[in-house]
């Protein structure tokens, strides 16, 4: 992990631990397909700061990966970009101008392994940021509005195999 957050290492396990134990009670009651998400700046006010998005959400995931290794559940981090009205508009990189453009903070999703709806097969892997970042990343993109407003979310997901 990155020095700035080696420190706090045991302090994002116990929120993961936390996170586990909610989802869990949701389990109980709805089918497995049940996920849960949160932005990374709810993990740890150090992430406010957009500069720390990238990094400091990729650690997180690793952590969280490694700590999830022998448990029932998984988790990836999802990045949200900037909406466009161009389809297929895939980033090449991601760059510091980039992240701060965005509005949203990077969001970790929790979910019982088995899950197939988190990651959907029609997303395209982007083999560029996928060697950069040491684990595959695809990007997706949805129109949730009206189509004579023609905006699409554009988003990455960054998964770690097992």
């Amino acid at each position: 992990m990155d020095g700035k957050y080696l420190n706090k290492q045991d302090v994002y396990i116990e929120f993961l631990n936390k996170w586990i134990e909610n989802l869990k009670l949701r389990l109980n009651s709805k089918s497995k397909n049940v996920f849960d998400d949160v932005h990374i700046n709810d993990i740890d006010p150090i992430f406010e700061d957009k500069s720390n998005w990238l990094t400091g959400s990729l650690e997180i995931l690793k952590l969280f990966k490694k700590h999830l290794a022998n448990t029932d559940f998984d988790i990836i981090l999802c990045i949200f970009l900037n909406r466009t009205k161009l389809k297929n508009n895939i980033p090449k990189s991601i760059t510091q101008k980039e992240i701060n453009r965005i509005t949203t903070p990077p969001s970790l999703y929790l979910f019982r392994k088995g899950n197939k709806t988190m990651i959907k097969p029609t997303k395209h892997i982007v083999d560029n940021l996928s060697t950069k970042y040491k684990c595959n990343v695809y990007f997706g993109e949805n129109q949730e509005l009206p189509p004579e407003q023609r905006f699409l979310y554009r988003f990455l997901y960054f998964v770690i195999d097992n």
